[in-house]
């Protein structure tokens, strides 16, 4: 393998979060049908783009929502960046990830993302731990990158609310 040519990880990763949830902080997962796992709205920054800019783009691709029905950080929560070969992977890569804090707020955008069966509000414990209560696993590559980064505190949110 060529040391001095590792694959690019690059990208910015929305910690999309809601505190209306009746109970303590969550934070939105997708379900990846491909993949069977879970993993967090992100996006490749494009050419000429900020790491903000690819998330606010991908947050409302993904959740097919105005830029209006949610906010995103002005600065990202944490920079990452750093080459190594992952404990599930057999390639190094260099990883470069924003992670930005998103806010959805909007009643009717909290109320979709209740009516779609691949969107689930997850505990900062299932996050840290890769999986939810009911075993449906997290991206090894997400909870390695959260548990490298401590952006995300298994401490944060109580029990979910709603279990997939």
């Amino acid at each position: 393998m060529d040391k001095s040519n590792p694959s690019l990880y690059r990208k910015a990763i929305g910690l999309l979060r809601n505190f209306d949830s009746g109970q303590m902080l969550r934070w939105l997962a997708v379900y990846r049908k491909d993949s069977r796992c879970l993993s967090f709205v992100s996006g490749d920054r494009l050419e000429g783009e900020s790491f903000r800019e690819a998330i606010m783009r991908e947050v409302a691709w993904e959740l097919d929502v105005d830029r209006k029905g949610f906010l995103t950080s002005k600065m990202a929560q944490l920079n990452l960046e750093f080459r190594e070969t992952l404990p599930h992977s057999s390639t190094e890569t260099h990883y470069h990830v924003a992670f930005y804090n998103v806010e959805v707020y909007r009643p009717a955008v909290i109320e979709m993302i209740q009516s779609r069966n691949d969107l689930i509000w997850v505990t900062s414990e299932e996050i840290c731990n890769g999986a939810t209560k009911l075993g449906v696993p997290f991206d090894a590559t997400l909870t390695y990158l959260i548990k490298r980064s401590a952006v995300i505190q298994h401490w944060e949110s109580a029990d979910s609310q709603r279990e997939m």
